[in-house]
């Protein structure tokens, strides 16, 4: 397979996050966030198989193929906005003193 640059550099985002976790296997990772750029979601939409069902919303990979780079930086800005709010709910818990978020949070 001819990787393009955009998946070498996504490739050794998930590379030194899997050695991470494996060097420290007790360390809680609360988000990714910061790793999911336009190249990863570029990345990741290759790598979806294009013949499979339709996505929840009803809509086939040809129909989200036609706008790719719109549909792209939606879903970008979707997953960033939830994900930081999702860590800034964990960070409110934690300051008053519990463990760990309650088990349902709105944003997930």
């Amino acid at each position: 397979m001819n990787e393009t640059s955009d998946s070498e550099i996504v490739s050794t985002k998930i590379e030194r996050i899997a050695k991470l976790a494996q060097q420290a296997p007790d360390m809680v990772i609360r988000t990714l966030a910061h790793h999911v750029d336009m190249s990863w979601l570029r990345e990741a939409y290759g790598r979806t198989r294009k013949r499979g069902a339709t996505g929840v919303d009803g809509q086939t990979a040809e129909e989200y193929a036609q706008q790719l780079e719109r549909n792209l930086e939606a879903a970008g800005a979707g997953e960033v906005r939830q994900l930081s709010g999702s860590a800034s709910a964990a960070r409110a818990h934690s300051e008053r003193g519990r463990a760990k978020p309650p088990a349902w949070h709105p944003n997930l």
